[in-house]
């Protein structure tokens, strides 16, 4: 291994409103927004609409309102003369591509499902971390308004869109028929009710930057943004289950991949003669704890190695990980699984406080032989290096540091998928 002196050496070396509400809200602090950078990720509706998504501290939010006319297990939503759970507003489908559908609470909260499998309506609580991540109500709406006046009535008070949240007045409609207010507010239901007839909703208006709290009655028509469900799971073609975790701007797994088939189906090669993919020392019960060792080749093969919606990360990727992090020097302490249960001692700077959970699953070298384990965890890139190498990122039981550094594309690495 061109780096094996680099292993060797570890070794001995050893992160104010028109509609009437029937409670109110306001309040708040100040701060700077602190991010709302995207991956750029889409999520597709059952109805195959298409959302980009933005990344907010800790929370994965569509930027734009739902349109879907059915629910997530197919059947629709009703939307009769005589009865109704969705609308255009105005009746006019025209303004859908724009500003969405508008919902009932009792649509939003069907146990059908309205928002794609993995997304679901916010809690009360999770619009409250968002606007408290914002800087607080009183602020956060200039930060999640789409600036300008395009669509917004001037003078579109504060708006910056500093969040990438990328609010719409699409207005609402009242539980008594009339349609009111496109161009002047934004409100969007939450999960959690007021009381037996009304439900919590926040509210955006063209005239200030707050972001109210306020509940309504359930038959209203709000429109509704999605989340991302935290803890989400993905799962690969032999059907493993892998957690999930939000750093910054990206979604990775939390585990090393574990897969024996390329997302087509298709048999990754591991026979007596030739291999692409390995259990460490060709012992199977060392797979559920620290997944498969894969070539360059297979990591990279254009069947794909990662589930659908996911990648292997190129070095920038990597890169960005741990420039968020803190930087090369800090990042491995952060990514790894703190205390010495699969770490060897001193597992030196481990907290885990990125919630990436690296575990020491070694190397297969391109002679046959197995590393490691325990002390060393190597994963590739998706980005070749010179000649027959392409980069990586390790970790050791003995620092806190995430080396970069190029090897032979035949060795057995580890596989983390990051999201689209």
């Amino acid at each position: 291994m061109k780096k094996v002196r680099m292993f060797l050496l570890l070794i001995a070396m050893i992160a104010a409103v028109t509609l009437t509400a029937c409670g109110g809200g306001g309040g708040g602090g100040s701060s700077d927004s602190g991010g709302g950078n995207g991956s750029g990720a889409t999520v597709t509706d059952i109805d195959g609409n298409v959302y980009n998504t933005v990344t907010i501290g800790a929370q994965v939010w569509m930027k734009e309102n739902l349109k879907t006319t059915r629910y997530r297990n197919g059947e629709a939503i009703l939307n009769t003369a005589s009865f109704s759970d969705q609308w255009a507003y105005g009746d006019n489908e025209s303004n859908v591509p724009v500003y969405g559908r508008l919902y009932t609470w009792y649509a939003a909260t069907n146990f059908r499902g309205l928002c794609p499998t993995g997304w679901h309506l916010p809690t009360d609580a999770e619009w409250t971390l968002l606007t408290d991540y914002l800087g607080g109500e009183v602020v956060a709406g200039g930060k999640m308004k789409e600036s300008g006046t395009a669509h917004w009535y001037s003078p579109n008070t504060g708006a910056d869109n500093s969040s990438g949240w990328t609010a719409l007045p699409g207005g609402y409609r009242d539980f008594n028929g009339t349609f009111l207010s496109i161009g002047s507010y934004g409100y969007w239901w939450s999960a959690t009710e007021g009381d037996a007839a009304n439900a919590w909703s926040p509210g955006l208006y063209y005239g200030n930057t707050g972001a109210g709290r306020y509940y309504y009655n359930k038959d209203n028509g709000f429109s509704v943004r999605c989340v991302r469900d935290s803890g989400a799971t993905v799962t690969d073609i032999n059907g493993n289950v892998y957690n999930t975790v939000t750093i910054g701007a990206q979604v990775w797994m939390k585990e090393n991949l574990k897969t024996t088939r390329y997302r087509n189906g298709e048999a990754i090669l591991n026979t007596a003669s030739f291999s692409d993919q390995w259990a460490y020392g060709d012992n199977e019960s060392n797979v559920p704890v620290y997944g498969r060792l894969y070539t360059w080749y297979a990591a990279t093969n254009f069947r794909g190695l990662c589930p659908t919606g996911w990648h292997l990360p190129t070095d920038a990727e990597w890169t960005l990980l741990t420039d968020y992090l803190g930087g090369e020097v800090v990042a491995g302490g952060k990514m790894k699984e703190s205390g010495t249960a699969h770490w060897y001692s001193p597992n030196t700077g481990a907290d885990n406080s990125s919630g990436w959970t690296a575990l020491p699953g070694g190397y297969r070298n391109y002679n046959g032989t197995f590393n490691y384990i325990g002390y060393n965890g190597v994963w590739w890139s998706a980005t070749e290096g010179v000649a027959a190498t392409a980069w990586s990122r390790y970790l050791s039981y003995s620092d806190a540091v995430a080396y970069r550094d190029y090897n032979d594309k035949s060795h057995g690495f580890s596989v983390r998928c990051v999201r689209d």
